[in-house]
């Protein structure tokens, strides 16, 4: 997640990064001719820019594998599907690791009976999509084996408010447990990620 490669930036190269393109080196140095599937990050490139604006390590750590994959595509060694994630939710096994999951915190939250808490305004919009959706995505790049390259952002193309997630969280709570749940307002940490993301789900 963005928290832990703040942690250790090198660590986070290490896993995203270098470990991928030794194995990828590895099985092309055996004669293969791999076809890749890439979970990326939507927000490590703003295609309204037309360039790649990662702010975070995490991000940047997620774009470089990218250009790592395309050069070994240039080079005839490979080809790849980079698929850009958005707010993914849905069943986890492990809803609270790393700060990640904020629907899925929410609503675990909520129906253990704690209150909510929205950071700032609430304004901050995320591009939710559920985890079943997601895995559609990747069996349909899997079975459609491009050739060359192609990314892919997987979003609902929609922007919810953080203010109206904790809502709806807080009222489909409510209507299973029978308590109100309360949503408390507090300051933004100083670390917390307050970009907007809304994709465009019909290119990358």
């Amino acid at each position: 997640s963005a928290y832990v490669a703040r942690e250790s930036p090198a660590t986070d190269l290490m896993v995203n990064v270098v470990a991928p393109v030794r194995l990828l080196q590895h099985v092309v140095d055996r004669g293969a001719h791999p076809y890749v599937v890439m979970a990326g990050a939507a927000t490590q490139r703003d295609d309204s820019l037309g360039t790649d604006a990662a702010i975070t390590f995490y991000e940047t750590g997620k774009s470089t594998l990218e250009l790592y994959l395309a050069q070994f595509m240039r080079e005839g060694s490979i080809d790849f599907t980079s698929l850009r994630l958005s707010n993914v939710y849905g069943p986890s096994p492990a809803p609270n690791v790393d700060g990640r999951g904020f629907m899925n915190r929410a609503a675990a939250s909520a129906l253990a009976g704690r209150g909510l808490i929205q950071f700032g305004d609430g304004a901050c919009l995320r591009d939710f999509v559920h985890l079943h959706d997601v895995q559609a995505a990747f069996a349909a790049a899997l079975s459609a084996q491009h050739r060359g390259c192609a990314c892919y952002n997987v979003g609902s193309g929609r922007g919810t408010t953080i203010g109206d997630a904790l809502v709806a969280v807080a009222s489909a709570a409510a209507r299973i447990t029978g308590r109100r749940v309360p949503i408390e307002q507090a300051p933004w940490p100083d670390t917390a990620d307050r970009k907007s993301t809304r994709l465009n789900s019909s290119h990358g």
